[in-house]
């Protein structure tokens, strides 16, 4: 059985995460949901049409191991992240 740390906090490929503990609690998740969107439409990431894997850094050992999985799907996917960026 994990700790009761690791399910309430998760372990994303960022470190610690609440998004396990939102998920299990409906009103807590509604809540959430408000200011999730209020932050991408004020932080602009809609405007320019970003991705959520766009906001994970790319060395990363997960999004290496998904890089060499993926293969030629990884490489459209990075062009057309440059291309969004600019």
């Amino acid at each position: 059985m994990p700790s009761l740390t690791k399910m309430i906090f998760g372990n994303g490929p960022l470190g610690p995460s609440f998004a396990p503990f939102i998920r299990q609690h409906p009103g807590v998740q509604k809540y959430w949901a408000r200011w999730s969107n209020f932050y991408k439409n004020a932080a602009g990431y809609r405007q320019k049409g970003y991705l959520y894997d766009d906001l994970i850094v790319e060395e990363t050992p997960q999004v290496q191991k998904v890089g060499a999985a993926s293969g030629n799907i990884w490489v459209r996917r990075c062009v057309r992240r440059v291309l969004r960026a600019y």
